[in-house]
């Protein structure tokens, strides 16, 4: 197999220096990347500006003997400026937001330019593999700046890395990567490459406004908006640090009100044009910039968060899957609702040696729990758990859970003291939070846990990060930080979100995870109690959204992700006052021992016992659903994925060692 981290295109490091726009990514900064080895760009203006664009090409060569490439956003008008790299005969051109067809790649060609496309779907995918390109640039959502996908890059990836495996382009990952263990991550997932944008932002030779440069110092949260830049480039909604201007207006500001409309705050010369900057302008402050400096748009990656120094932009190149809490494998089965993963999923997990979990009740019942745990251990001699949703009572039921001293129990949804988790370890209980940001985990570690679940936004099911933080975080940028938080600690980290496979396990144990979590994987197992067609619907289906349509008089505050089923596209804009109350029954099903009547727009999973009009039922999943195929057994699952990512390490990631 290709040693992938040892370049890519001609070059010594298959790592890209995205470009930084307006004019971030200058000569200097391209030239210091070109000069270690990795692949540095040019942004080019929006403008045709051929002979700027030739001066910025030659002022770079004169920095550097070493190859660099150019950018261009296919949106603007771009025939001058194309026509100058391809006279210059530069050795890469990166396009995006837009199509670049099969002809323009063989123009490039023949002028001896190699083509990346930056692509943040399967579909662009697709189109970029049928157009010839030498590479593709995968980006996920939690990328900085314009992102023109909505998916994760831990599910993504790996689906762009399979359908382009019979052409040998190489594939490189790009959103939230700053550091070498994104870069491995990234490998382990099938890329041959990564390409950093903010983590270059902060480098001494990135032309970006010393303020801006310090805020990503200081600062770790960002958000996904279309506050800024609306006039000049609507339909393209950037992710931006959150800073206190940006947090004052976010939900302030009217759909009709763009930076037309508003007073100017400073001024900048961009790419030699002297320009105004307004008000909600799409524009991050560059070197020249001057004026409210504060105000203007920050463009940041979710990765922003493990940025803390400003250094040279050359010095940016610059655990194990064998068991956590007692267990042979750092493999944990998510509680399935509503009772998906009952005895015999919990229980083949275990068998497989991996931390099977039985999803309890949203409702009191002490009896039932008993039964379920007392049938568990029927099926398996080894240990296993159970979980509980914190919103909804659950006194009674974790009574029972710490009475017959079960090896682990998850809880999620909410916080659990110090004092709960205490009372848990008096009976032998180890306690798993799973938690969706950076201030839950906080928590968690002060509580004493045994070991943290952080669950990105590329989950199946209710995903926490956006309910309570107003933030939805994706699992690459979210899990290191984690991880760095609790070092001091000895907790153990476990990923969740999007993850299917080998090539994830890996991915996660990269970037400081101990352990995955999967849901959607095992839901999609011989032993989960999902009804026959929903798990049929996870093997056909690779598309998911992230709603509220379902379940909003039950848990008004909760929303989830699910496939894009028929039914629910046509339903995915509803109104927000409608809710399952008022809707016609579609179903019956029989959850967990209680028969329930389905309505329309219910929460509530098809279970093994549900009957009626199943395909207009929700159905969740992750992000990593396009990546399984089959129904398989839940111990498989299990022997896969050890032996996968034992495989990776092995054949791919061996020249780091």
């Amino acid at each position: 197999m290709a040693s992938g981290w040892r370049g890519i295109l001609g070059f010594d490091y298959g790592v890209v220096q995205a470009p930084l726009g307006p004019d971030i990514s200058g000569p200097e900064l391209a030239a210091a990347v070109a000069d270690a080895g990795a692949i540095g760009l040019l942004r080019f203006p929006d403008w045709p500006a051929p002979d700027h664009v030739r001066e910025l090409i030659r002022k770079t060569r004169s920095l550097t003997p070493r190859p660099f490439g150019a950018a261009i956003v296919l949106h603007f008008p771009h025939e001058e400026n194309l026509r100058v790299v391809l006279e210059e005969k530069l050795a890469v051109l990166q396009v995006y937001w837009g199509e670049f067809p099969r002809e323009r790649v063989e123009e490039a060609h023949r002028a001896g330019v190699k083509v990346l496309h930056q692509v943040g779907s399967l579909e662009e995918a697709a189109k970029a593999k049928e157009a010839g390109v030498d590479g593709i640039i995968v980006q996920g959502r939690e990328a900085g700046g314009h992102v023109i996908g909505q998916e994760g890059l831990f599910p993504l990836l790996p689906r762009v890395v399979d359908l382009v495996s019979d052409s040998g382009i190489p594939v490189i990952a790009a959103g939230g990567i700053v550091d070498g263990r994104g870069y491995v991550a990234a490998l382990a997932l099938g890329a041959q490459g990564v390409c950093l944008g903010t983590r270059f932002v902060a480098t001494k030779e990135s032309f970006a406004h010393p303020i801006y440069k310090q805020k990503l110092i200081e600062m770790s949260r960002t958000d996904y908006t279309n506050v800024f830049g609306r006039a000049r480039w609507p339909g393209a909604p950037q992710r931006v640090l959150e800073t206190p201007f940006y947090a004052g207006w976010k939900n302030n500001l009217s759909v009709q009100e763009t930076e037309e409309s508003q007073p100017i705050i400073g001024h900048s010369i961009i790419h030699g044009v002297h320009k105004d900057i307004r008000r909600f302008a799409g524009t991050v402050p560059n070197a020249t910039a001057t004026g409210d400096i504060d105000n203007m748009a920050m463009y940041a990656g979710q990765g922003v968060g493990l940025i803390t120094e400003i250094i040279p932009a050359g010095e940016v190149m610059g655990s194990s899957w064998r068991g956590i809490l007692g267990f042979d494998y750092g493999i944990v089965q998510a509680p399935l609702g509503p009772d998906i993963s009952g005895p015999e999923l919990a229980a083949a997990v275990a068998n497989a040696g991996a931390i099977g979990l039985i999803r309890l009740p949203d409702f009191p019942a002490p009896d039932y729990v008993r039964e379920l745990i007392r049938k568990t251990r029927s099926l398996t001699s080894r240990p296993f758990g159970a979980a509980i949703v914190l919103p909804f009572p659950y006194d009674e039921n974790l009574r029972v859970v710490l009475e017959e001293k079960l090896a682990v129990l998850q809880v999620y949804w909410g916080e659990f003291p110090r004092e709960r988790v205490e009372e848990a370890h008096r009976a032998g209980v180890k306690v798993l939070h799973q938690v969706g940001s950076l201030e839950e985990a906080v928590k968690a570690k002060e509580a004493g846990v045994d070991g943290i679940i952080i669950q990105g936004h590329e989950a199946g099911g209710h995903v926490i990060g956006q309910l309570l933080f107003g933030k939805q975080e994706g699992l690459f940028p979210l899990l290191p930080r984690v991880v760095d938080l609790v070092s001091d600690s000895g907790i153990p980290v476990i990923a969740a979100g999007g993850i299917v496979d080998g090539r994830g396990y890996v991915a996660a144990l990269a970037l400081g995870a101990q352990g995955v979590c999967l849901g959607t994987r095992f839901l999609a197992t011989e032993e989960s109690f999902a009804h026959p067609i929903y798990k049929e619907k996870l093997i056909e289906m690779n598309r998911t959204d992230y709603t509220n349509v379902f379940g909003r008089a039950r848990w008004s505050y909760a929303p989830q992700r699910v496939l894009e089923t028929p039914f629910y596209s046509g339903w995915k804009n509803l109104p927000d006052q409608e809710t399952e109350e008022n809707q016609p029954i579609i179903g019956q099903s029989i959850i967990h021992g209680v028969h329930n009547d389905i309505h329309r727009f219910a929460g509530a999973a098809p279970n093994a016992t549900a009957t009626g009009d199943i395909g207009s039922m929700v159905m969740y999943a992750g992000q990593g659903v396009g990546l399984i195929r089959e129904i398989i057994p839940a111990g498989e699952v299990v022997q896969r994925l050890v032996a996968e990512a034992k495989n990776i390490i092995r054949e791919r990631l061996s020249g780091f060692q």
